[in-house]
């Protein structure tokens, strides 16, 4: 029997079911446990195997460092209970906090859309007071290894606001996609491919190279979005440096009152239900905005009682999310989208165009909206009908109302409960509402049939901002690389960093955010590899 109460074909059932290499899978777990059996602490204990954990580990193990990742799930969704953990939601709207406490985490259930932020979103040029404390120009570089690693396909736009990437390849336009482009250019808006994240194996063995990939059946067999396992087979579980413990819900990073440096982290072994003990030099916190804002707000000390390094107060407050909306359109079927199933959209292939609202459309209506939303969109067939759709996402602005805090009550397994709220303002309702009419209108342009669906929801579950960066530790909770100000050798290097939360997708911006934070703990510990 093992520490964490699996015996050895139990542990390699389990790697069999996380997706991974069975032998390669079990050698990283038996690593996890040999730093149990040992009492030696871990140099590094990244906690959370999402983007932001992945991208953590590689570039620790990249500069020399052996690294424990720490992940509370177990295998695939069949498994999954984390959504059944009690929380509470104050406000007018109940705010829907989904988890996925698995390898991999919502990597295993993203859309790969892969932006990057442009120097306007850091420079705080669109909502006025929210400067990030670190530029552009510092992070395009973390930026393009990232955009390397997940293999993102793509073509150049030359909009500021929409920063160009380095790009394996792009898929060639469709026929709506060109139709719909021509019509939108002459109302100067901008149509571009949207920037999705592939395996890079096969985008090294397609067949038509990476300059222009067809869109046909073959191909698409060789394609996916860029998922997990690619990473964890490829690069993690074979690095002799890298450990794995699964079912270990970490619960309060424990801190040497003296040195002021962590020394442990507690954690529910979700295999007996008992509270353990891992002893740590460093930690990384990359299990997501609100999990990792929870376990900070509920390691408290007599120096730090409202949560870990909080003593600018700014812990837990300016939770955002991005509100977003839709339209589908039934259009007549000279509109050509053949080249995609009957049924609906394909998940399992890169696809979609990207339109950004830095544009005529907004300015005309409203100077003060440019920038602050975007379109993905989307044509597909169904039922024998051509749709086409528009899914958009507006900026939110940072507020310190909207929150998450601990009521003081535990679950039966020891779980703090926290209660979250979040509610908008009258701009960011004026925002939302305007690009449902930009929507509308930029529909027309295709002389649609018919309305198919209209949604508006509250969460695109892009949660930011609970433990924001900057450069004054009275309004901050972290500097620029991501370091708790009070204790520096705790980085946070999930989307809970960002001090504002732009109308594109975040992953790409936290996985190099997370990479760059990384390189720099390694500075601290001396690494021989910096």
């Amino acid at each position: 029997m093992l520490r964490n109460g699996l015996t050895r074909r139990e542990l390699l059932t389990l790697t069999a079911k996380v997706g991974v290499a069975g032998s390669v899978g079990a050698a990283a777990i038996w690593r996890g446990q040999q730093w149990l059996r040992s009492r030696d602490p871990v140099p590094v204990l990244v906690i959370g195997s999402g983007a932001a954990g992945i991208a953590s580990c590689l570039a620790l193990l990249e500069q020399g460092l052996p690294v424990v990742m720490m992940e509370a799930g177990l295998h695939d969704a069949s498994g999954n209970d984390a959504n059944s953990e009690a929380y509470r939601s104050s406000g007018a709207t109940a705010f829907p906090w989904h988890r996925a406490r698995r390898v991999g985490g919502k990597l295993t259930e993203w859309l790969a859309h892969c932006p990057r932020f442009s120097a306007a979103d850091f420079d705080g040029e669109k909502l006025e007071g929210f400067r990030w404390p670190v530029r552009y120009e510092e992070i395009a570089p973390y930026y393009m290894r990232i955009e390397r690693m997940l293999g993102v396909v793509g073509e150049t736009a030359g909009e500021a606001d929409l920063p160009d990437g380095e790009y394996a390849g792009a898929f060639r336009r469709r026929a709506f996609e060109e139709g719909f482009g021509r019509s939108l250019a002459n109302r100067g808006l901008l149509l571009t491919q949207g920037r999705y994240a592939a395996y890079p194996n096969a985008m090294k063995h397609s067949r038509t190279g990476a300059i222009a990939l067809k869109r046909d059946p073959a191909l698409e067999g060789e394609l996916s979005f860029f998922r997990p396992e690619a990473t964890f087979n490829d690069l993690l579980l074979p690095n002799p440096s890298f450990s794995l413990m699964l079912g270990a819900q970490a619960l309060r990073i424990e801190i040497d009152s003296v040195t002021n440096r962590p020394e442990a982290v507690t954690y529910i072994n979700r295999a007996t239900g008992q509270q353990e003990s891992l002893r740590v030099g460093s930690v990384v916190l990359a299990a997501g905005c609100l999990e990792a804002t929870k376990l900070l707000l509920h390691s408290t000390t007599e120096r730090y009682p409202e949560g870990l390094g909080n003593e600018s107060g700014t812990l837990g407050h300016y939770l955002m999310d991005h509100p977003q909306g839709g339209i589908v359109v039934q259009v007549p079927k000279a509109v050509d989208v053949s080249e995609l199933k009957d049924g609906g959209i394909p998940r399992a292939v890169p696809f979609g165009s990207y339109l950004h609202a830095y544009t005529a459309a907004a300015l005309r209506q409203a100077p003060e909206l440019a920038g602050m939303f975007s379109f993905q969109v989307h044509g597909y067939r169904t039922g024998g009908k051509t749709l086409l759709g528009l899914y958009g996402m507006v900026v939110m602005e940072p507020r310190a109302e909207n929150r998450m805090l601990l009521t003081g009550k535990l679950t039966d397994s020891g779980v703090p409960i926290p209660e979250i709220t979040l509610g908008f303002t009258t701009e960011d309702q004026s925002r939302h509402a305007k690009m449902m009419h930009v929507a509308d209108e930029l529909l027309e342009e295709f002389d649609p049939l018919r309305e198919i669906n209209r949604f508006s929801k509250s969460s695109s579950v892009h949660y930011a901002g609970t433990c924001r960066m900057g450069q004054d530790p009275k309004t901050s909770m972290c500097d620029a690389f991501g370091a708790l100000h009070e204790i520096p050798r705790v980085h946070v290097a999930d989307a809970s960093v960002f001090v504002s939360l732009p109308e594109k997708n975040p992953t790409l911006t936290l996985m190099a955010l997370a990479w760059r934070s990384a390189e720099q703990l390694a500075r601290k510990l001396g690494s021989p590899g910096v």
